[in-house]
């Protein structure tokens, strides 16, 4: 449901104020897990990166989206493909 985001100009008929058409691979699947419920520790064991490389992917992610959180970077890709978030307890 949400792949389109990731290639297409989706998010960039949003707030992607360098267009681009989305997120690059690796940042791509950062975003898709965040929004999956998967806390940037937990994906970045996942996957095997250091926090550095977690901290530059998730830097650029809201560059790209010019948010300043990781929640506001949530929220405005579950916004712009119409998904609901739902707190976990």
């Amino acid at each position: 449901r949400i792949d389109h985001l990731f290639s297409s100009p989706a998010l960039a008929r949003g707030r992607c104020p360098k267009g681009g058409g989305g997120f690059p691979p690796a940042e791509g699947r950062l975003v898709r897990a965040l929004l999956s419920g998967v806390t940037a520790p937990e994906f970045a064991r996942a996957v095997g990166v250091t926090p550095n490389t977690l901290r530059t992917l998730l830097s650029r992610a809201m560059a790209r989206t010019d948010t300043r959180s990781q929640v506001a970077l949530v929220l405005l890709v579950a916004g712009a493909i119409g998904g609901t978030i739902v707190p976990t307890p």
